[in-house]
């Protein structure tokens, strides 16, 4: 896999470019716990670390990091309206006022309690407000990180918030949750127009906006929803998509059930450009120049299964390593379909917990998993070096 020999030879440069481990740890957190590992067994290596995302949850905190962008705080809707505190934030792009963006800011699965969590009954109606404010501050574009929302709603909520209009059968407005899709006959555009702008949509995932692979099917169990509830939301998905030509086109296209069909919403109605989160973000981090002369790169997400091969951050620095054949080590708290996974290219894959000892209630204790990741990558350049 990886030359074991050169390994402690001489020192080696190495490339650590981790997600975060959600609810656990943060992209920075689990570099330093990589490096960590990679300096207590090879002290003499080059390490370069790049703490990354796929456009969702830490995209924002890690962009504005690398650009030097300004944070603006505002109040918005939560997934079930309440009042909250988000964050983004503005930085000039290429001469561009530019805001920087997560949907999870306003309507992510961890702003909710495990038995909050139902998407007919949740929102993006946030989202739509920090796009607002944005546009408010003169931002001419806007990049928006979608990954980790607890909404299935079609973008309904967030196009509310900017206007949009909803109606039932009867002319009555509906709120923007996915409950409510079913319900719609009628779209209303807002009744003075959006100052121009760019919207940029940064996607975790390339599903498609409804059908048997939607974004509905595929992930609105893990946001709460019962197969009773499954049915209603791909119902109303399907019907949306009917009633909006442009939605029925676009449910071919490249990610257009991320974040719930929020993607698609965008797309269809705001013109938004989609692309993959993870590759603007490998971009704008420059991963192309740190992989020349390196010989190993590390990379790592909470849990790696088949949705990592949809566009997920590890999948993504595979794909950039492969070019020039740096071998790809990843780690995770959680591993399925480790064979297919190898198939796609990784050189080893490793479960941080496979050795712990503790029970396993205690291993999202930030503490219990940064050691367990530290030790894991001991333990596998040490078995490296002495194969």
């Amino acid at each position: 896999i990886v030359n074991c020999q050169l390994l402690i030879m001489m020192p080696k440069k190495i490339v650590i470019v981790p997600d975060s481990f959600k609810g656990c740890l943060t992209q920075q957190e689990v570099a330093d716990a990589i490096a960590e590992g990679v300096r207590e067994t090879l002290p003499d290596s080059s390490l370069v670390s790049l703490p990354a995302s796929d456009g969702g949850e830490g995209m924002c905190r890690i962009l504005a990091q690398h650009l030097g962008a300004e944070w603006v705080s505002l109040t918005v809707a939560d997934p079930l309206f309440r009042p909250i505190t988000a964050h983004y934030a503005i930085a000039e792009i290429k001469g561009n006022r530019t805001a920087i963006i997560e949907m999870a800011a306003a309507s992510g699965l961890s702003l909710l309690l495990p038995a909050e969590r139902n998407p007919l009954l949740t929102t993006t109606y946030g989202v739509g407000e920090i796009i607002q404010d944005a546009l408010s501050r003169h931002c001419t574009h806007l990049l928006l990180g979608l990954g980790g929302s607890a909404t299935n709603d079609g973008g309904t909520g967030a196009l509310t918030a900017l206007g949009w209009q909803f109606l039932d059968a009867d002319g009555t407005p509906l709120q923007g949750i996915g409950g409510n899709l079913i319900k719609i006959k009628t779209i209303l555009p807002p009744p003075s127009p959006l100052p121009p702008f760019h919207l940029l949509v940064a996607c975790d995932v390339s599903t498609p906006f409804c059908g048997p692979s939607g974004a509905t099917h595929m992930f609105a169990r893990q946001k709460g929803a019962d197969d009773q509830a499954i049915q209603i939301l791909e119902n109303g998905m399907q019907s949306f998509a009917r009633l909006n030509y442009q939605l029925s086109i676009l449910n071919s296209q490249f990610s257009t059930g991320s974040a719930g069909g929020l993607a698609g919403g965008l797309a269809a109605l705001l013109k938004a450009q989609l692309c993959p989160g993870a590759e603007l973000v490998l971009e704008t981090l420059e991963l192309d120049n740190h992989l020349q002369n390196a010989d190993l790169v590390i990379t790592a997400e909470g849990k790696m299964d088949c949705q990592t091969l949809t566009g997920k951050l590890p999948y993504a620095v595979l794909a950039h390593a492969k070019k020039i054949g740096v071998p790809v080590l990843s780690i995770a708290g959680a591993i399925e379909a480790r064979e297919q996974l190898l198939q796609a290219g990784f050189s080893d894959i490793q479960n941080i917990n496979e050795h712990c000892t503790l029970p396993p209630h205690r291993w999202l204790d930030k503490e219990v998993a940064y050691e367990n990741i530290k030790q894991t990558i001991k333990r596998i350049i040490t078995q490296l070096q002495w194969k």
